[in-house]
């Protein structure tokens, strides 16, 4: 697929007008190698969880990768534990920037499965 057919596919898929935004204006400017570091790989899911700095594209954190990888969270979690979605799962966010609307997309996520979720701050 070539990086501007898979800028096309992010904007087809972001909601968000500020990650859209940085996307239209690479495209714009026929940044594609900048387009190729933000979109090609997607980020990793290791056991500390997902990092990369927070900007548009599939190998950066932001709404869409947040909510792709809750949505297979919920998935597996569905499978894998016994009365998943009546024992529900807990989310948390704290201070840090973008937290809250994180955990309200992972809840999202969660909750379009059927799951009971508990929403917490800290």
């Amino acid at each position: 697929m070539s990086i501007l057919d898979l800028a096309k596919r992010w904007l087809a898929e972001d909601k968000d007008p500020h990650t859209r935004s940085q996307i239209e204006a690479l495209v714009a400017a026929n940044k594609t190698d900048e387009l190729e570091k933000l979109l090609r790989t997607p980020v990793e899911f290791g056991t500390s969880g997902m990092r990369a700095r927070m900007e548009a594209g599939y190998a950066r954190i932001n709404q869409l990768t947040v909510i792709t990888a809750s949505q297979g969270t919920a998935a597996y979690v569905e499978r894998t534990v016994p009365d998943a979605l009546t024992r529900g799962v807990v989310v948390g966010y704290d201070h840090r920037h973008g937290s809250r609307i994180f955990a309200l997309s992972t809840a999202r996520a969660f909750l379009d499965r059927g799951f009971k979720v508990y929403l917490y701050t800290t």
